[in-house]
């Protein structure tokens, strides 16, 4: 690659296998890039040894990114960027010291930021004191990239021009995620598929309560419900679908790994997702890619841009009446309807490949270098 294309520093919080995705598509771009990680990895996420990773990363921590101190995440990202040299930085969003502390080494530096931002409006309450912070950081950012329009909303709202912000920075990695034919499922009765953690977020007791309350025959079912994951709140979970009468109904499949979840997904009917908060929901990516319909809360990020009359629906997280009625159209559609739908949403999927978004990457920073050179940004493409 020319000395000549410009060197990007990108400071994130950890390793997470789809922005793993995006970097390994980026290097076959016209781009050179570091990745500043604050640490390895998460407890709420496993991640593997980063020692042969194909990019360029520089990792603060080697443990978990929530035992890292403010001080030592501010004084890696400082001492990482000095060393760089970048003549643009991404930042990750604005919600720990590591993306301030390189807000304020690109103010002093006069380097151009582009923002990488994941909030919506609704994520949680807001009030005008704590966005305003939030308006001064977004107010130096030359351009943005983020997952969905619900995220650009919320970056217009506090004060980014929509002309600054690219959109579709979710990434579903669309060589993995394809139908499996030969895992269809086989059978009268209809699989409707959740992946993802057993935590409160996710909204679990409410989607098993909305799936009691479809009417069906509990001996000849339309309709079961198969689990993927793990969390703290797996025996609240089998407790209650004993409870309300619809073990025999739930499948509780546990953990599973990348490699594994195209077959998984393949093998059901319906993705249901049902957070009561999300800031996008990649799962409903790799749902589509996989050729599902999708059941979507309207709290997640993605529901406005994937959930369309064409691949699924959408449903208000604290109505249970809303999604059993959901639920019970799914029931009775034939499988013919469900597998246009699914295949509907598959190509939906595939403007969100590792490829496209390592475009759009390459735009923004150019976009950006031009911003600060005193050029127009121009519309969003």
């Amino acid at each position: 690659m020319p000395e000549t294309t410009p060197q990007v520093a990108i400071v994130h919080n950890h390793w997470i296998h789809y922005k793993d995705t995006l970097f390994r598509a980026m290097l076959s771009r016209p781009v050179r890039f570091t990745v500043l990680l604050t640490a390895a990895g998460s407890t709420e996420r496993l991640a593997p040894a980063l020692a042969n990773c194909p990019y360029k990363v520089v990792v603060g921590y080697q443990g978990a990114y929530e035992d890292v101190g403010a001080r030592q995440a501010a004084a890696h990202v400082w001492q990482s960027l000095g060393r760089v040299h970048p003549r643009c930085v991404i930042i990750s969003g604005w919600c720990d010291v590591a993306a301030w502390i390189a807000w304020v080494w690109c103010l002093i530096h006069r380097v151009p930021m582009i923002l990488w931002s994941e909030s919506n409006a609704f994520d949680r309450r807001r009030s005008w004191w704590r966005e305003l912070p939030k308006r001064i950081f977004v107010g130096r950012m030359k351009a943005a990239h983020v997952y969905g329009s619900s995220n650009t909303r919320y970056l217009v709202s506090l004060g980014m021009s929509g002309e600054r912000i690219f959109e579709k920075r979710a990434v579903v990695d669309t060589g993995l995620f394809r139908p499996v034919p030969e895992r269809r499922n086989p059978g009268p009765c209809k699989v409707l598929l959740f992946v993802g953690r057993f935590v409160m977020v996710k909204n679990l007791p409410f989607l098993l309560r909305a799936f009691a309350a479809v009417r069906q025959n509990r001996q000849a079912p339309k309709l079961a419900l198969r689990l993927v994951g793990y969390g703290p709140l797996e025996n609240e979970m089998r407790n209650l679908a004993q409870d309300l009468g619809i073990g025999p109904l739930v499948e509780f499949h546990g953990a599973a790994s990348q490699a594994e979840l195209p077959g998984i997904y393949s093998a059901a009917d319906i993705f249901v997702l049902p957070s009561i908060s999300e800031t996008f929901g990649m799962v409903v990516l790799e749902a589509m890619a996989c050729g599902l319909p999708v059941v979507v809360s309207r709290r997640c990020g993605c529901a406005s841009d994937l959930a369309t009359a064409q691949t699924g629906w959408t449903f208000d997280p604290f109505c249970e009446a809303d999604l059993t009625a959901v639920l019970e159209r799914v029931a009775g559609l034939d499988a013919g309807e469900l597998r246009r739908m699914g295949m509907a949403g598959r190509e939906l999927a595939q403007a969100y490949s590792p490829e496209r978004c390592a475009d759009t990457v390459v735009r923004s920073v150019k976009r950006a270098l031009q911003a600060a050179a005193g050029g127009e940004i121009g519309a969003r493409t």
